[in-house]
């Protein structure tokens, strides 16, 4: 939606999402966490009988994303490993006259190369070694991210919650500095029905 109508575009739906369901649902997460002073395995048991089977459903919920993200981190650390080449292997020869996105990234770098994926369902591939190294990789981070428990959580978030702050205030001030940012911003914020 973002690249057919514009950038702009994709706030409706952000901000309907944001205001409808994630401000609602954090109110009352935090409101009944104060208010019945309960660990989570006990809270809606109390709140209403029925609802005990959200306990289940949150660890699977859990479960899920927890091994998304986890996958999601060993291909950034792979992405990261791969930035100290002189020719990044994700960009397409003559990437600096591009005019168009999809001519700046080379998917067959992302589908071939690194995740060696095969030509359908029925023709299962191997281990990718590199992959389960940087799964590892990730494996371990979060361990040892968590192994201490709150504690070293707290020193853990203070990195992870203002390095990418940091970083996008650089990256932002590099980008408005380059030629054609105006056009870039009118791209994004004006959308073209």
């Amino acid at each position: 939606m973002c690249y057919k109508n514009g950038g702009a575009a994709f706030l409706i739906p952000y901000f309907i999402s944001l205001f409808f369901v994630a401000i609602p649902m954090n109110l009352v997460e935090t409101a009944y966490g104060q208010l019945l002073d309960m660990k989570m395995h006990q809270r809606y048991g109390t709140i209403s009988p029925g609802w005990w089977t959200v306990i289940p459903l949150q660890a699977i919920v859990n479960i899920f994303t927890s091994t998304y993200y986890i996958t999601l981190m060993a291909w950034s650390i792979s992405f990261f490993f791969e930035s100290f080449q002189s020719d990044l292997p994700w960009i397409v020869e003559d990437a600096d006259k591009a005019v168009l996105a999809k001519n700046l990234w080379n998917r067959e770098y992302f589908y071939d190369d690194l995740l060696k994926t095969t030509d359908g369902i029925d023709k299962p591939g191997n281990l990718v070694g590199w992959l389960v190294f940087c799964m590892f990789i990730s494996y371990l981070s979060t361990y040892f991210s968590l192994w201490k428990g709150l504690r070293s959580i707290g020193r853990i978030v203070w990195v992870t919650c203002l390095l990418p702050y940091i970083i996008l205030t650089i990256l932002l001030i590099k980008g408005l500095t380059l030629e054609g940012s105006g056009e870039g911003l009118k791209y994004l914020f004006i959308p073209d029905w």
